[in-house]
Parts: structure tokens; C-alpha cells; sequence
């Protein structure tokens, strides 16, 4: 049996033939938006007559109709990629316009909205992403996901268990504030975000990752890293803090604020430690 896709999933083949068994979490038309793809300085696809499609439980993507793509691109089709299943059809194809190729695409063929000759380009494989003039990054935003923030004055502390401790039962306190923002992002934990002096600094060390998500825009990450143990003599919790210097204007209130991964850390609030949450992060 094929695994379930997870997000970010690179084996389009495995994808393929798990949607033609089963199917997709979900899916529905995001008519009357206009979607486009610009790739290589021209709009190779302009629909108002895509489809979100929910391939797991995380986020959709865009599945576009093969008639939406300009006259110039054509789709070569691996036949020995073919998949047939219960939910259609589907194939690896190699997308082409002028002095340009594309491996990362999926052709769907079948009965249903999602699948009635359909098209899913990789969204990294193009330029740029557009819903109406509005460029878009990563993903489609989930039409059904509201994101926003509160600000609290509840009482904060994130601890992890000592990493060397003299005594089991030892915990490492991390940061401490009776200020925070609350995001609240459809069903994945509430992150709690807060000013950097409420973070005990010195274990912290800038880390070059940055990620990007189309709702709050582009993270940057901190490792943090504790003396003792390790190859070098010390132990790091890679990306463990990540904040924005930057954000998208719905969550501007947190904008310089920090959080922690709720999945990795112990959160106490008003004197309460949390379960730890399960989420595609953990």
C-alpha cells in the first residue's frame, strides 16, 4: 500500500498513485478567482476554474485545467508512469514552452472535479504563483483556515528537561513573560510569541535557516544551543525559535516577537504545563 502523501513530499509517482486509490482529503472549485502561473517572463496558464485540492491534511494545492495553459506549452506524457485506480487516472508528464522544460508535473484523468483532465505543476517549479493580481508563495492559502492574533498578559514560561543534569528531575528554563501574542492558525497549536528580553539570550545562536509560509511570510530561525555534551562540547536544539522581521500584514502584530516550537518545548501557562501538541512540526 502506498504511503499517504505528507507535505513537501518530492516523489510525485508515489502522489500519483495514491490519489488515483484513494483520492484526496478534499477538494473544492476556487471559481471565480483568476489563478496564473508566470514561468520564464510570459503567463503560461490563466484559469478561473481551478481547484483546491487537499493531497493531506496541511494545506491544498492548485490543480489547474489542462485547456487553461498557453498554446505554446505542451505536456509529454510518460506512459510507463501511468497510474490507474478506483479515483482515475494519472501519469508523470515533462511540461515544455519554447526554451524551457518542467519534470515536476502530474496529469490527472478522471470523473471527478479535482481530477476531470487536470493539471499539478509543482509550485516551486515555476516563477510566480498568482490569485487574481496578488502573487502567492509555497501554497495556496486554505480558504478555510483563518489566522489571527491576540495579545495577552497571561503568564508564559517555556522549559525543556536539562540536557546534563546533576538531577534527573532538573529543567532548563528558557524564556519567562507576562507578555505575549497569541497566534491562532486553523488546527495547528497556538503559538505564543514574545519580546526577545523575555528569552534567556545567552543560549541563543542565529541560525541561517529562513522558511517561507504564504500566511505570515518569511521566518527567520535561532538555534538554541545549551554548554555541555554534544561533539563539541555542547548541545543544539537546531531552529528551535523562529521569528519575523517582516510578516504579512495580518499578523503584523508580531512582528520582532519570538516563539518556540510548542511540539519540542514544555509551555506553561498561568502555571499550567501544556500537553505537548502533535502537528506536522513535532
Amino acid at each position: 500500500m502506498v504511503p499517504a502523501p505528507r507535505p513537501g513530499s518530492k516523489n510525485l509517482h508515489e502522489l500519483a498513485q495514491y490519489l488515483v486509490e484513494n483520492g484526496p482529503v478534499n477538494h473544492a472549485s476556487a471559481s471565480p478567482r483568476r489563478v496564473r502561473i508566470l514561468h520564464k517572463g510570459q503567463y503560461i496558464a490563466d484559469t478561473t476554474h481551478a481547484v483546491w485540492v487537499w493531497e493531506h491534511g496541511a494545506y491544498p494545492y492548485f490543480y489547474l485545467p489542462r485547456g487553461s495553459f498557453a498554446k505554446d506549452v505542451s505536456f509529454d506524457g510518460d506512459k510507463d508512469s501511468e497510474e490507474r485506480g478506483g479515483k482515475g487516472s494519472a501519469m508523470l508528464a515533462e511540461m515544455r514552452g519554447g526554451d524551457w522544460t518542467c519534470d515536476r508535473v502530474v496529469m490527472f484523468k478522471g470523473e471527478e472535479g479535482w481530477n476531470g483532465d487536470m493539471v499539478r505543476v509543482e509550485f516551486g517549479a515555476v516563477d510566480q504563483w498568482l490569485e487574481e493580481d496578488l502573487p502567492i508563495f509555497i501554497h495556496p492559502k486554505d480558504p478555510h483556515k483563518r489566522i489571527f492574533t491576540l495579545p495577552s498578559s497571561r503568564h508564559i514560561r517555556i522549559t525543556i528537561p536539562h540536557p546534563h543534569p546533576s538531577d534527573p528531575s532538573t529543567t532548563l528554563e528558557l524564556a519567562d513573560t507576562a507578555y505575549s501574542i497569541h497566534l491562532h492558525e486553523g488546527s495547528l497549536p497556538v503559538r505564543y510569541y514574545m519580546p526577545l528580553p523575555a528569552i534567556q539570550v545567552q543560549y541563543l545562536r542565529k541560525s541561517a535557516t529562513k522558511s517561507l509560509c504564504p500566511y505570515k511570510g518569511e521566518a527567520e530561525y535561532y538555534d538554541v544551543v545549551i554548554p555541555g555534551g554534544g561533539k563539541d562540547g555542547e548541545t543544539v536544539l537546531k531552529d528551535l525559535v523562529w521569528y519575523y522581521e517582516r510578516p504579512n500584514l495580518e499578523v503584523a502584530a508580531v512582528q520582532g516577537l519570538c516563539c518556540f516550537y510548542g511540539e519540542k518545548v514544555h509551555v506553561w501557562v498561568d502555571g499550567v504545563k501544556l500537553d505537548r501538541p502533535v502537528s506536522w512540526f513535532s
